[in-house]
């Protein structure tokens, strides 16, 4: 689980476009909670890539934090996952 410390502006403003994304539970967490859950992180991560693309130089500082903290516990979890073992048959 990450805790959130965003302004309260940019919190809402994330929470709404995770609800116009279809994430609205995960909206619901961060605005009573403050804190994303480890399976929300996906959601989130490409809420705020996608943000971050149309919004260029105006993308808010403590907003890239975020999700560069997010992209990086995501590929350290995935690579932390063992392979799969393939037997031969």
């Amino acid at each position: 689980m990450v805790t959130v410390t965003l302004s309260d502006e940019a919190c809402r403003e994330l929470a709404q476009r995770l609800a116009q994304f279809g994430a609205v539970d995960t909206a619901e967490r961060l605005l009573g909670y403050r804190s994303i859950r480890t399976e929300d992180k996906p959601v989130v991560s490409e809420v705020l890539a996608r943000w971050r693309r149309s919004a260029g130089a105006s993308f808010p500082a403590e907003l890239n934090q975020l999700h560069e903290r997010l992209v990086h516990d995501l590929r350290r979890s995935w690579s932390a996952k063992p392979k799969p073992r393939h037997e031969s048959l």
